[in-house]
């Protein structure tokens, strides 16, 4: 496999399996200044994922690696809840290119051998 795929409709047509579990999820206080509330109020947001990858076709091969990916929120005030919307996209997009990073570099590296 060259590195170039393609997205299908049903697992029966793919040649590969894509399985993304979540291992971890934190949050913790930002640092603290005293002179800066927002920064005192800020969370880093952490997510660690196991990815795996298993070809079906022709011969079964099966790949993993460990990914995290982190991005900080702010809380806006006492009884507001940390706005995580653009937190959790900027990880979403981290997650990506690492991910696409193993399929395109790692795998087709491993399959060349």
């Amino acid at each position: 496999m060259t590195g170039n795929f393609e997205l299908v409709e049903s697992s029966s047509q793919s040649n590969l399996d894509l399985f993304l579990t979540v291992k971890n999820f934190s949050k913790k206080q930002g640092i603290a200044f005293d002179d800066d509330p927002l920064i005192a109020k800020s969370l880093s947001n952490q997510i660690s994922l196991d990815v795996k990858v298993s070809y079906k076709k022709p011969n079964f091969y099966s790949y993993s690696k460990s990914v995290t990916a982190s991005s900080p929120s702010i809380k806006l005030g006492e009884n507001v809840k940390a706005s995580n919307d653009k937190a959790f996209l900027e990880i979403a997009e981290n997650f990506s290119r690492q991910i696409r990073f193993f399929l395109i570099n790692d795998i087709s590296i491993s399959q060349n051998e």
